[in-house]
């Protein structure tokens, strides 16, 4: 079947999204809740290093630099477990389809507030990681997810296009609230992220 994505990694999730979709439209009892930037959990922030936003944090805290200027949207795991589990229980909705991110754009500098971690221009701190080793896992890593190439002078960029939510959030947040499930406050876990990286 031919679909609108190439990606590697989107172009699964379409197909699966499909079939399950389909089933759903024959009478199969099934929800497709599509997720947003998962990050640790607010309790104590861990997370999986391997992945490209705790890999982010720590390769700014490494190089003792942020980048001004770039967004992120994350939803704590332990919030995204609690929600899909009520989501999926199936006695408080009805509904079939759900999209479950934050829909709040959040500057790096929440994740910066209490290290000593100095903010720069974000095309000063490209060239930072142009002067990675090329072979560096990390830095391929963050290159792939801001969709750039290395070797070239950023000097002159003052921003990265975010990878906003296509998608609103709202009304499956409004149906969480009515369950008393709520996006927990940014303070309240992102200056947990680096710490519990750091240990």
């Amino acid at each position: 079947e031919k679909h609108s994505y190439s990606s590697g990694y989107a172009g699964p999730k379409w197909v699966a999204e499909k079939i399950i979709s389909n089933a759903i439209d024959k009478g199969l009892p099934a929800q497709i809740i599509r997720l947003g930037l998962i990050t640790g959990d607010g309790a104590i922030g861990k997370m999986p290093a391997t992945q490209w936003f705790p890999q982010l944090l720590k390769l700014c805290h490494d190089i003792q630099a942020y980048p001004e200027g770039y967004n992120v949207y994350p939803t704590p795991v332990d919030f995204v477990a609690r929600s899909i589990y009520r989501l999926s229980c199936g006695k408080e909705t009805t509904e079939t389809y759900f999209h479950l991110a934050n829909p709040a754009a959040m500057p790096l500098d929440h994740f910066f507030a209490d290290a000593a971690t100095p903010k720069v221009p974000i095309g000063d701190w490209l060239n930072k990681l142009n002067q990675l080793p090329g072979s560096s896992q990390i830095a391929t890593l963050i290159w792939h997810a801001f969709n750039l190439r290395p070797g070239a002078d950023y000097s002159h960029l003052r921003s990265i296009p975010e990878k906003k939510n296509l998608v609103s959030s709202e009304h499956t947040l409004n149906t969480l609230r009515k369950m008393n499930i709520s996006l927990p406050p940014v303070k309240s876990f992102a200056g947990k992220y680096l710490q519990g990286l750091l240990k």
